[in-house]
């Protein structure tokens, strides 16, 4: 029987869309681990399926454009499901601090060995933040399908907890799995949430952003939500 990706790179199972939950953060928490020696590694092939269509690439990139409509460096931005904090890296020229979070100890283990100077890293759940960083961030970033990972059940209280923790004026990005997506060859997991642009609007707006934009191609496998406080 032909290996999934998971089982041939990182010796894991493939999940089903129950396995991510509030209820399970430990079990996700150990498979992460599993996968966070190996991550940078795989980012560094050109054809890995981390970065199908150059999706961290583009994903910096816009992130820096939007860091530059803050005028020169300013206070904080927040990065969510971090990783071994390639993000964070990226953006840290634009920001005086920054924080990434991630529930796996492992991956925050590995970010913290590229000793970042202004930025800290926590194994810490999104969910699980306290109000008292509500308002707390310029930018958030969030660069890994993380509500695709979570699903439909959760987007409302991701983006709500996503607009608490944003300061006024402030932006949120994220990306996620497009529904419309018309791409063959590519690596299309079946257990993630698919999403179309106008339900990430019309969610988006609910909880409180009063402008959304979608970056990207109806083609593309990942899509890219820029949500403005």
């Amino acid at each position: 029987m032909k290996q999934s990706l998971n089982q041939k790179l990182y010796q894991v199972e493939d999940t089903n869309k129950e396995f991510y939950s509030k209820n399970n953060e430990l079990q996700i928490s150990k498979r992460w681990d599993k996968k966070a020696q190996n991550w940078d590694h795989q980012l560094l092939d050109k054809h890995t399926h981390l970065n199908q269509n150059k999706e961290y690439d583009n994903f910096i990139a816009l992130s820096k454009e939007i860091a530059l409509l803050f005028n020169n460096k300013t206070d904080n931005f927040l990065e969510v499901g971090c990783g071994t904090g390639l993000v964070s890296e990226a953006l840290s020229p634009y920001f005086n601090n920054g924080t990434g979070i991630d529930i796996s100890n492992n991956m925050i283990v590995e970010s913290k060995k590229k000793n970042i100077q202004n930025i800290n890293f926590y194994k810490k759940s999104l969910f699980n933040l306290t109000k008292d960083i509500d308002g707390s961030f310029d930018l958030i970033v969030s660069r890994g399908i993380l509500i695709s990972h979570y699903g439909i059940n959760y987007l409302s209280e991701i983006l709500d907890k996503l607009f608490s923790l944003t300061k006024e004026n402030g932006c949120v990005i994220f990306d996620f799995l497009n529904k419309n997506t018309l791409l063959d060859n590519v690596h299309l997991p079946k257990n993630k949430e698919y999403f179309l642009e106008k339900t990430i609007k019309e969610y988006s707006l609910k909880n409180g952003f009063s402008k959304i934009e979608i970056n990207g191609k109806n083609t593309d496998r990942v899509l890219i939500g820029i949500l403005y406080k």
